[in-house]
């Protein structure tokens, strides 16, 4: 089996929450949900 693959079935599916924290320049905090990035990634158009 392929973990990679896997592990993003996983991620698109919900079943593996994973956020991502950023730090800025300001020293503010951000948390991002991969999740959100899943989403965005499909609705950027594709150039074929």
């Amino acid at each position: 089996m392929d973990r990679l693959h896997d592990a993003k079935l996983e991620l698109e599916r919900g079943i593996l929450p994973m956020t991502i924290i950023r730090y800025t320049r300001a020293g503010d905090i951000q948390a991002i949900p991969v999740e959100w990035l899943i989403k965005l990634d499909k609705m950027r158009p594709r150039i074929h």
